[in-house]
Protein backbone atom coordinates (compact mmCIF):
# COMPACT_ATOMS: atom_id res chain seq x y z
CA UNK A 1 0.00 0.00 0.00
CA UNK A 2 1.03 3.58 -0.62
CA UNK A 3 0.67 5.42 2.68
CA UNK A 4 0.71 9.16 3.10
CA UNK A 5 0.62 10.12 -0.59
CA UNK A 6 -2.10 12.62 0.20
CA UNK A 7 -2.29 14.80 3.30
CA UNK A 8 -5.44 15.13 5.39
CA UNK A 9 -6.29 18.54 3.92
CA UNK A 10 -5.99 17.19 0.41
CA UNK A 11 -8.01 14.08 1.12
CA UNK A 12 -10.82 16.20 2.50
CA UNK A 13 -10.70 18.37 -0.62
CA UNK A 14 -10.52 15.49 -3.08
CA UNK A 15 -12.52 12.65 -1.59
CA UNK A 16 -14.90 14.21 0.87
CA UNK A 17 -15.06 14.43 4.62
CA UNK A 18 -17.40 14.39 7.53
CA UNK A 19 -18.20 17.92 8.73
CA UNK A 20 -18.06 18.70 12.41
CA UNK A 21 -21.51 20.23 12.50
CA UNK A 22 -23.15 20.09 15.89
CA UNK A 23 -26.80 21.01 16.32
CA UNK A 24 -28.68 21.65 19.54
CA UNK A 25 -30.88 18.78 20.58
CA UNK A 26 -33.60 20.96 22.06
CA UNK A 27 -36.66 21.40 19.89
CA UNK A 28 -40.35 21.70 20.62
CA UNK A 29 -41.92 18.38 21.48
CA UNK A 30 -44.75 18.78 19.02
CA UNK A 31 -42.27 19.30 16.17
CA UNK A 32 -40.36 16.17 17.13
CA UNK A 33 -43.50 14.12 17.37
CA UNK A 34 -44.69 15.44 14.05
CA UNK A 35 -41.40 14.54 12.35
CA UNK A 36 -41.54 11.02 13.67
CA UNK A 37 -45.18 10.52 12.71
CA UNK A 38 -44.78 11.85 9.22
CA UNK A 39 -41.86 9.52 8.49
CA UNK A 40 -44.10 6.45 8.44
CA UNK A 41 -44.98 5.73 4.82
CA UNK A 42 -47.51 3.22 3.58
CA UNK A 43 -45.76 0.10 2.42
CA UNK A 44 -47.13 -2.25 -0.15
CA UNK A 45 -47.31 -5.83 1.03
CA UNK A 46 -46.84 -6.93 -2.56
CA UNK A 47 -43.30 -5.53 -2.70
CA UNK A 48 -40.92 -8.46 -3.07
CA UNK A 49 -37.13 -8.61 -2.93
CA UNK A 50 -35.45 -8.63 -6.35
CA UNK A 51 -34.73 -11.94 -7.96
CA UNK A 52 -31.07 -10.98 -8.31
CA UNK A 53 -30.61 -10.24 -4.60
CA UNK A 54 -28.59 -12.89 -2.81
CA UNK A 55 -27.88 -12.99 0.89
CA UNK A 56 -24.81 -11.06 1.96
CA UNK A 57 -24.25 -13.36 4.90
CA UNK A 58 -25.29 -10.53 7.21
CA UNK A 59 -28.99 -10.41 8.08
CA UNK A 60 -28.51 -6.86 9.34
CA UNK A 61 -27.15 -5.66 5.99
CA UNK A 62 -29.87 -7.57 4.15
CA UNK A 63 -32.46 -5.83 6.34
CA UNK A 64 -30.87 -2.47 5.59
CA UNK A 65 -30.93 -3.13 1.84
CA UNK A 66 -34.59 -4.19 2.04
CA UNK A 67 -35.41 -0.95 3.87
CA UNK A 68 -33.57 1.12 1.27
CA UNK A 69 -35.15 -0.54 -1.78
CA UNK A 70 -37.59 1.61 -3.68
CA UNK A 71 -40.23 0.83 -2.63
CA UNK A 72 -39.11 -0.89 0.56
CA UNK A 73 -39.61 -4.68 0.57
CA UNK A 74 -42.19 -5.13 3.31
CA UNK A 75 -42.41 -8.94 3.00
CA UNK A 76 -38.63 -9.35 3.09
CA UNK A 77 -38.37 -6.93 6.00
CA UNK A 78 -40.93 -8.93 7.97
CA UNK A 79 -39.08 -12.16 7.24
CA UNK A 80 -35.76 -10.70 8.38
CA UNK A 81 -37.37 -9.20 11.49
CA UNK A 82 -38.43 -12.70 12.50
CA UNK A 83 -34.79 -13.86 12.59
CA UNK A 84 -32.23 -13.10 15.33
CA UNK A 85 -30.71 -9.66 14.68
CA UNK A 86 -27.89 -7.71 16.23
CA UNK A 87 -29.63 -4.35 16.55
CA UNK A 88 -26.48 -2.53 17.67
CA UNK A 89 -24.80 -3.67 14.46
CA UNK A 90 -27.91 -2.61 12.54
CA UNK A 91 -27.69 0.89 13.99
CA UNK A 92 -23.98 1.04 13.14
CA UNK A 93 -24.79 0.06 9.56
CA UNK A 94 -27.46 2.76 9.33
CA UNK A 95 -24.95 5.34 10.51
CA UNK A 96 -22.14 4.09 8.25
CA UNK A 97 -24.28 4.05 5.11
CA UNK A 98 -26.04 7.33 6.00
CA UNK A 99 -29.54 6.02 5.34
CA UNK A 100 -31.34 7.08 8.52
CA UNK A 101 -34.47 8.39 6.72
CA UNK A 102 -34.88 5.24 4.63
CA UNK A 103 -34.30 2.83 7.51
CA UNK A 104 -36.56 4.66 9.94
CA UNK A 105 -39.37 5.11 7.42
CA UNK A 106 -39.42 1.42 6.52
CA UNK A 107 -39.16 0.10 10.09
CA UNK A 108 -41.55 2.65 11.58
CA UNK A 109 -44.20 1.39 9.17
CA UNK A 110 -43.78 -2.02 10.84
CA UNK A 111 -43.20 -0.68 14.33
CA UNK A 112 -45.13 -3.45 16.09
CA UNK A 113 -42.60 -5.96 14.76
CA UNK A 114 -39.50 -3.92 15.71
CA UNK A 115 -38.06 -3.88 19.24
CA UNK A 116 -38.88 -0.61 20.99
CA UNK A 117 -35.33 0.38 21.92
CA UNK A 118 -33.70 0.29 18.45
CA UNK A 119 -36.78 1.90 16.94
CA UNK A 120 -36.50 4.74 19.45
CA UNK A 121 -32.81 5.11 18.60
CA UNK A 122 -33.68 5.31 14.90
CA UNK A 123 -36.41 7.84 15.65
CA UNK A 124 -33.91 10.03 17.48
CA UNK A 125 -31.49 9.82 14.55
CA UNK A 126 -34.29 10.70 12.14
CA UNK A 127 -35.27 13.74 14.20
CA UNK A 128 -31.67 14.97 14.38
CA UNK A 129 -31.35 14.59 10.61
CA UNK A 130 -34.64 16.40 10.02
CA UNK A 131 -33.45 19.35 12.07
CA UNK A 132 -30.24 19.50 10.05
CA UNK A 133 -32.09 19.43 6.75
CA UNK A 134 -34.26 22.37 7.84
CA UNK A 135 -31.19 24.43 8.69
CA UNK A 136 -29.34 23.50 5.49
CA UNK A 137 -32.41 24.26 3.34
CA UNK A 138 -32.61 27.80 4.67
CA UNK A 139 -28.84 28.21 4.43
CA UNK A 140 -28.98 27.07 0.79
CA UNK A 141 -31.43 29.85 0.01
CA UNK A 142 -29.34 32.40 1.89
CA UNK A 143 -26.07 31.50 0.15
CA UNK A 144 -27.67 31.16 -3.30
CA UNK A 145 -29.36 34.54 -3.00
CA UNK A 146 -26.11 36.21 -1.99
CA UNK A 147 -24.07 34.61 -4.78
CA UNK A 148 -26.69 35.39 -7.40
CA UNK A 149 -26.97 39.00 -6.22
CA UNK A 150 -23.19 39.24 -6.71
CA UNK A 151 -23.61 38.11 -10.32
CA UNK A 152 -22.13 34.65 -9.70
CA UNK A 153 -23.85 31.80 -11.52
CA UNK A 154 -24.16 28.69 -9.37
CA UNK A 155 -25.77 25.28 -9.46
CA UNK A 156 -26.94 23.70 -6.21
CA UNK A 157 -25.31 20.29 -6.22
CA UNK A 158 -26.48 17.51 -3.87
CA UNK A 159 -27.71 18.54 -0.41
CA UNK A 160 -31.28 19.91 -0.12
CA UNK A 161 -31.63 20.38 -3.88
CA UNK A 162 -30.95 16.69 -4.53
CA UNK A 163 -33.28 15.63 -1.72
CA UNK A 164 -36.11 17.68 -3.21
CA UNK A 165 -35.39 16.60 -6.79
CA UNK A 166 -35.34 12.88 -5.95
CA UNK A 167 -37.60 12.46 -2.93
CA UNK A 168 -39.77 15.58 -2.86
CA UNK A 169 -38.87 16.35 0.78
CA UNK A 170 -35.57 17.43 2.30
CA UNK A 171 -36.05 15.22 5.38
CA UNK A 172 -36.04 12.03 3.30
CA UNK A 173 -32.32 12.23 2.52
CA UNK A 174 -29.32 12.41 4.86
CA UNK A 175 -26.72 15.06 4.07
CA UNK A 176 -24.33 17.19 6.09
CA UNK A 177 -23.11 19.97 3.82
CA UNK A 178 -24.00 22.17 0.87
CA UNK A 179 -22.39 21.80 -2.56
CA UNK A 180 -22.23 24.56 -5.12
CA UNK A 181 -20.87 24.32 -8.65
CA UNK A 182 -19.63 27.50 -10.28
CA UNK A 183 -17.45 28.40 -13.24
CA UNK A 184 -13.70 28.40 -12.74
CA UNK A 185 -13.37 32.04 -13.78
CA UNK A 186 -15.87 33.03 -11.08
CA UNK A 187 -13.98 31.34 -8.25
CA UNK A 188 -12.14 34.41 -6.87
CA UNK A 189 -15.37 36.41 -6.79
CA UNK A 190 -17.28 33.47 -5.30
CA UNK A 191 -14.72 33.04 -2.51
CA UNK A 192 -15.00 36.74 -1.69
CA UNK A 193 -18.79 36.54 -1.63
CA UNK A 194 -18.71 33.57 0.73
CA UNK A 195 -16.32 35.43 2.99
CA UNK A 196 -18.97 38.16 3.30
CA UNK A 197 -21.32 35.48 4.63
CA UNK A 198 -18.78 34.30 7.19
CA UNK A 199 -17.42 31.34 5.20
CA UNK A 200 -13.67 30.85 4.87
CA UNK A 201 -12.38 28.54 2.13
CA UNK A 202 -9.59 25.99 2.42
CA UNK A 203 -7.00 24.83 1.70
CA UNK A 204 -5.16 28.10 2.35
CA UNK A 205 -2.48 28.32 -0.33
CA UNK A 206 0.01 30.85 -1.61
CA UNK A 207 -1.06 32.63 -4.80
CA UNK A 208 1.27 30.63 -7.07
CA UNK A 209 0.12 27.33 -5.60
CA UNK A 210 -3.51 28.37 -5.65
CA UNK A 211 -3.41 28.81 -9.41
CA UNK A 212 -1.99 25.31 -9.76
CA UNK A 213 -4.61 23.96 -7.37
CA UNK A 214 -7.44 25.45 -9.44
CA UNK A 215 -5.89 23.83 -12.53
CA UNK A 216 -5.72 20.37 -10.93
CA UNK A 217 -8.20 20.32 -8.06
CA UNK A 218 -11.97 20.44 -7.98
CA UNK A 219 -13.14 22.68 -5.13
CA UNK A 220 -12.74 24.42 -1.81
CA UNK A 221 -14.01 23.26 1.54
CA UNK A 222 -15.64 26.10 3.46
CA UNK A 223 -16.09 26.67 7.17
CA UNK A 224 -18.19 29.18 9.07
CA UNK A 225 -18.84 30.09 12.71
CA UNK A 226 -21.70 27.57 12.54
CA UNK A 227 -19.29 24.68 11.99
CA UNK A 228 -16.57 23.18 9.83
CA UNK A 229 -16.91 21.61 6.38
CA UNK A 230 -20.41 23.00 5.88
CA UNK A 231 -20.03 24.06 2.26
CA UNK A 232 -18.18 22.89 -0.86
CA UNK A 233 -17.50 25.36 -3.64
CA UNK A 234 -16.61 23.40 -6.76
CA UNK A 235 -15.52 24.30 -10.27
CA UNK A 236 -14.98 20.69 -11.34
CA UNK A 237 -16.85 17.48 -10.47
CA UNK A 238 -13.72 15.42 -9.77
CA UNK A 239 -10.01 16.32 -9.57
CA UNK A 240 -8.10 16.53 -12.83
CA UNK A 241 -6.15 13.30 -12.32
CA UNK A 242 -9.30 11.14 -12.56
CA UNK A 243 -9.35 11.96 -16.28
CA UNK A 244 -13.11 12.50 -16.54
CA UNK A 245 -13.61 15.65 -18.59
CA UNK A 246 -17.10 16.80 -17.68
CA UNK A 247 -18.16 19.96 -19.50
CA UNK A 248 -19.18 21.89 -16.41
CA UNK A 249 -20.02 25.01 -18.44
CA UNK A 250 -22.60 22.99 -20.39
CA UNK A 251 -24.22 21.98 -17.09
CA UNK A 252 -25.33 25.58 -16.73
CA UNK A 253 -26.88 25.62 -20.21
CA UNK A 254 -28.90 22.46 -19.46
CA UNK A 255 -29.67 23.31 -15.83
CA UNK A 256 -33.14 22.96 -14.32
CA UNK A 257 -34.77 24.96 -11.55
CA UNK A 258 -36.24 23.52 -8.39
CA UNK A 259 -38.48 25.15 -5.79
CA UNK A 260 -37.03 25.04 -2.30
CA UNK A 261 -40.51 25.46 -0.83
CA UNK A 262 -39.46 28.24 1.51
CA UNK A 263 -41.62 30.79 3.30
CA UNK A 264 -39.97 33.48 5.39
CA UNK A 265 -36.65 31.69 5.31
CA UNK A 266 -38.16 28.35 6.40
CA UNK A 267 -39.47 25.33 4.49
CA UNK A 268 -43.16 25.85 3.90
CA UNK A 269 -45.68 23.12 4.75
CA UNK A 270 -46.53 20.77 1.92
CA UNK A 271 -49.54 18.55 1.35
CA UNK A 272 -47.41 15.42 1.58
CA UNK A 273 -45.77 16.36 4.87
CA UNK A 274 -47.84 18.94 6.75
CA UNK A 275 -47.00 17.68 10.23
CA UNK A 276 -43.23 17.81 9.83
CA UNK A 277 -43.18 21.40 8.66
CA UNK A 278 -46.15 22.89 10.50
CA UNK A 279 -43.80 24.19 13.17
CA UNK A 280 -40.80 24.67 10.90
CA UNK A 281 -40.09 28.21 12.09
CA UNK A 282 -39.69 27.05 15.66
CA UNK A 283 -37.66 24.03 14.56
CA UNK A 284 -35.43 26.15 12.34
CA UNK A 285 -34.76 28.66 15.10
CA UNK A 286 -33.68 25.82 17.36
CA UNK A 287 -31.47 24.40 14.62
CA UNK A 288 -29.56 27.61 13.95
CA UNK A 289 -26.08 27.02 15.44
CA UNK A 290 -25.90 30.72 16.25
CA UNK A 291 -29.15 30.41 18.22
CA UNK A 292 -30.56 33.53 16.53
CA UNK A 293 -34.15 33.92 15.46
CA UNK A 294 -34.47 33.93 11.71
CA UNK A 295 -35.97 37.02 10.14
CA UNK A 296 -39.66 37.26 9.34
CA UNK A 297 -38.86 37.80 5.67
CA UNK A 298 -37.84 35.93 2.53
CA UNK A 299 -34.15 36.16 3.41
CA UNK A 300 -31.89 35.38 6.32
CA UNK A 301 -29.28 37.41 8.12
CA UNK A 302 -25.68 36.50 7.50
CA UNK A 303 -23.48 35.83 10.52
CA UNK A 304 -22.26 39.43 10.18
CA UNK A 305 -25.83 40.72 10.42
CA UNK A 306 -26.09 41.86 6.80
CA UNK A 307 -29.31 41.03 4.99
CA UNK A 308 -29.01 39.38 1.60
CA UNK A 309 -31.39 40.39 -1.15
CA UNK A 310 -32.22 37.62 -3.61
CA UNK A 311 -31.60 38.15 -7.28
CA UNK A 312 -34.77 39.42 -8.97
CA UNK A 313 -36.74 36.53 -10.39
CA UNK A 314 -34.90 33.85 -8.43
CA UNK A 315 -37.07 33.83 -5.30
CA UNK A 316 -37.20 30.42 -3.65
CA UNK A 317 -35.95 28.57 -6.71
CA UNK A 318 -32.41 27.33 -7.22
CA UNK A 319 -30.71 25.99 -10.30
CA UNK A 320 -29.47 22.42 -10.30
CA UNK A 321 -28.20 19.79 -12.73
CA UNK A 322 -30.61 18.38 -15.28
CA UNK A 323 -31.52 14.75 -14.64
CA UNK A 324 -29.25 13.26 -17.30
CA UNK A 325 -26.21 15.18 -16.07
CA UNK A 326 -27.19 14.38 -12.49
CA UNK A 327 -27.18 10.64 -13.09
CA UNK A 328 -23.69 10.71 -14.58
CA UNK A 329 -22.37 12.92 -11.78
CA UNK A 330 -23.89 10.69 -9.08
CA UNK A 331 -22.38 7.60 -10.70
CA UNK A 332 -18.91 9.15 -10.83
CA UNK A 333 -19.21 10.43 -7.26
CA UNK A 334 -20.13 6.97 -5.95
CA UNK A 335 -17.26 5.39 -7.87
CA UNK A 336 -14.77 7.99 -6.63
CA UNK A 337 -15.65 7.02 -3.06
CA UNK A 338 -15.55 3.27 -3.86
CA UNK A 339 -19.28 2.91 -3.05
CA UNK A 340 -18.64 2.58 0.68
CA UNK A 341 -22.00 4.20 1.48
CA UNK A 342 -25.28 2.68 0.36
CA UNK A 343 -26.87 6.14 0.36
CA UNK A 344 -25.22 6.99 -2.96
CA UNK A 345 -26.80 3.96 -4.61
CA UNK A 346 -30.14 4.92 -3.06
CA UNK A 347 -29.98 8.24 -4.92
CA UNK A 348 -29.04 6.55 -8.17
CA UNK A 349 -31.81 3.95 -7.78
CA UNK A 350 -34.35 6.69 -7.09
CA UNK A 351 -33.26 8.66 -10.14
CA UNK A 352 -33.15 5.57 -12.37
CA UNK A 353 -36.88 5.04 -11.76
CA UNK A 354 -37.67 8.38 -13.38
CA UNK A 355 -39.49 8.04 -16.67
CA UNK A 356 -38.14 11.44 -17.75
CA UNK A 357 -34.59 10.24 -18.32
CA UNK A 358 -33.18 10.20 -21.85
CA UNK A 359 -31.11 7.04 -21.66
CA UNK A 360 -29.73 7.42 -25.17
CA UNK A 361 -28.39 10.84 -24.25
CA UNK A 362 -26.92 9.43 -21.01
CA UNK A 363 -25.22 6.59 -22.86
CA UNK A 364 -23.79 8.91 -25.52
CA UNK A 365 -22.35 11.28 -22.94
CA UNK A 366 -20.98 8.38 -20.89
CA UNK A 367 -19.27 7.08 -24.01
CA UNK A 368 -17.74 10.51 -24.70
CA UNK A 369 -16.45 10.71 -21.13
CA UNK A 370 -15.21 7.12 -21.08
CA UNK A 371 -17.35 6.18 -18.07
CA UNK A 372 -19.73 3.63 -19.59
CA UNK A 373 -18.36 0.96 -17.25
CA UNK A 374 -18.79 3.22 -14.21
CA UNK A 375 -22.42 3.89 -15.13
CA UNK A 376 -23.09 0.20 -15.79
CA UNK A 377 -21.54 -0.85 -12.47
CA UNK A 378 -23.68 1.68 -10.60
CA UNK A 379 -26.94 0.62 -12.23
CA UNK A 380 -26.15 -3.06 -11.81
CA UNK A 381 -25.46 -2.50 -8.10
CA UNK A 382 -28.61 -0.43 -7.72
CA UNK A 383 -30.57 -3.30 -9.24
CA UNK A 384 -28.79 -6.04 -7.31
CA UNK A 385 -29.09 -4.37 -3.93
CA UNK A 386 -32.09 -2.05 -4.27
CA UNK A 387 -34.23 -3.44 -7.12
CA UNK A 388 -33.72 -0.40 -9.34
CA UNK A 389 -34.67 -0.92 -13.00
CA UNK A 390 -31.88 -1.50 -15.50
CA UNK A 391 -32.60 0.24 -18.83
CA UNK A 392 -32.20 -1.69 -22.05
CA UNK A 393 -29.08 0.24 -23.03
CA UNK A 394 -27.33 -0.76 -19.80
CA UNK A 395 -28.53 -4.36 -20.03
CA UNK A 396 -26.96 -4.58 -23.47
CA UNK A 397 -23.72 -3.16 -22.11
CA UNK A 398 -23.65 -5.72 -19.30
CA UNK A 399 -24.28 -8.58 -21.71
CA UNK A 400 -21.49 -7.42 -24.02
CA UNK A 401 -18.98 -6.95 -21.18
CA UNK A 402 -19.24 -9.73 -18.54
CA UNK A 403 -16.16 -8.31 -16.80
CA UNK A 404 -18.30 -5.36 -15.71
CA UNK A 405 -20.64 -7.72 -13.85
CA UNK A 406 -17.69 -9.44 -12.16
CA UNK A 407 -16.30 -6.07 -11.13
CA UNK A 408 -19.71 -4.95 -9.83
CA UNK A 409 -19.97 -8.09 -7.71
CA UNK A 410 -16.57 -7.30 -6.20
CA UNK A 411 -17.76 -3.79 -5.40
CA UNK A 412 -20.92 -5.23 -3.84
CA UNK A 413 -18.73 -7.03 -1.32
CA UNK A 414 -17.03 -3.72 -0.47
CA UNK A 415 -20.46 -2.22 0.23
CA UNK A 416 -21.59 -5.21 2.28
CA UNK A 417 -18.43 -5.17 4.42
CA UNK A 418 -19.50 -1.68 5.55
CA UNK A 419 -16.03 -0.62 6.60
CA UNK A 420 -13.70 2.24 5.80
CA UNK A 421 -11.97 1.94 2.41
CA UNK A 422 -8.46 3.36 2.21
CA UNK A 423 -8.55 5.82 -0.69
CA UNK A 424 -4.83 6.39 -0.22
CA UNK A 425 -3.92 2.80 -1.11
CA UNK A 426 -2.84 0.82 -4.15
CA UNK A 427 -6.05 -1.30 -4.18
CA UNK A 428 -8.07 1.91 -4.50
CA UNK A 429 -6.11 3.16 -7.50
CA UNK A 430 -6.22 -0.28 -9.10
CA UNK A 431 -10.00 -0.16 -8.71
CA UNK A 432 -10.09 3.28 -10.36
CA UNK A 433 -8.06 1.90 -13.28
CA UNK A 434 -10.29 -1.16 -13.69
CA UNK A 435 -13.36 1.05 -13.82
CA UNK A 436 -12.18 2.72 -17.02
CA UNK A 437 -12.86 1.00 -20.31
CA UNK A 438 -10.39 3.00 -22.44
CA UNK A 439 -6.65 2.47 -22.13
CA UNK A 440 -6.10 6.18 -22.86
CA UNK A 441 -8.03 7.14 -19.74
CA UNK A 442 -6.13 4.63 -17.63
CA UNK A 443 -2.82 5.98 -18.94
CA UNK A 444 -3.83 9.58 -18.27
CA UNK A 445 -4.97 8.69 -14.75
CA UNK A 446 -1.64 7.05 -13.95
CA UNK A 447 0.39 9.87 -15.48
CA UNK A 448 -1.53 12.64 -13.76
CA UNK A 449 -1.53 10.83 -10.44
CA UNK A 450 2.24 10.43 -10.65
CA UNK A 451 3.24 13.91 -11.80
CA UNK A 452 0.52 16.32 -10.68
CA UNK A 453 1.62 18.23 -7.56
CA UNK A 454 -0.83 18.40 -4.72
CA UNK A 455 -1.42 20.18 -1.43
CA UNK A 456 0.97 17.71 0.18
CA UNK A 457 3.86 18.78 -2.05
CA UNK A 458 3.09 22.50 -1.75
CA UNK A 459 3.01 22.14 2.03
CA UNK A 460 6.21 20.10 2.21
CA UNK A 461 8.37 22.38 0.03
CA UNK A 462 8.14 26.12 -0.63
CA UNK A 463 9.39 27.00 -4.14
CA UNK A 464 9.47 30.44 -5.79
CA UNK A 465 7.34 31.15 -8.82
CA UNK A 466 10.07 30.56 -11.40
CA UNK A 467 10.70 27.06 -9.97
CA UNK A 468 7.11 25.89 -9.79
CA UNK A 469 7.76 23.26 -12.46
CA UNK A 470 10.03 21.43 -10.02
CA UNK A 471 7.03 20.41 -7.94
CA UNK A 472 6.57 17.52 -10.38
CA UNK A 473 9.94 16.15 -9.31
CA UNK A 474 9.01 16.68 -5.67
CA UNK A 475 5.84 14.74 -6.30
CA UNK A 476 7.67 11.90 -8.02
CA UNK A 477 10.31 11.65 -5.30
CA UNK A 478 7.70 11.57 -2.54
CA UNK A 479 5.76 8.83 -4.33
CA UNK A 480 8.95 6.80 -4.80
CA UNK A 481 9.77 7.18 -1.12
CA UNK A 482 6.31 6.02 -0.09
CA UNK A 483 6.46 3.03 -2.41
CA UNK A 484 9.86 2.04 -1.08
CA UNK A 485 8.72 2.28 2.53
CA UNK A 486 5.60 0.28 1.71
CA UNK A 487 7.66 -2.48 0.13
Amino acid sequence: MVKGIFGETEKRALWGREPSFELPLRIRKNSISAMATAAKPRLSDSANPPATRSSSGSPEFDLLAACCAAPAHADRIRKLLSTPLDWQRMLRLVDHHRVVPQAYAALAALQHEVPAEPLAALRSRYQDNARKTLWFSAELQRVTSHLESAGIRTLAHKGPALALALYGEVTRRQFSDLDFLTLREDMPKAKAALLELGYSCGPDLRQNNEQAYIASGCGYVSHSPAGRNLLDLQWRIVPHFYSIAFDEAAFFDRAEEIDLGMEGGCPRPSECQPLVLSNSREAAAECNPQRKRWLESETLSSPSGAKDNPRPGLGNRVRTLCREDLLLVLCVHAAKHAWVQLSWLCDIAQLAMSNKLDWNSIQNEARRLGIERIVAVNLYLAHKLLSAPVPAQIQKRLQEDPSTVRLANEVARIIERSTHYDTDSMPYFRLMLRLRERWQDRARLLCRLTFTPSVSEWSAVQLPKHLQHLYRLVRLSRLAKRLASAG
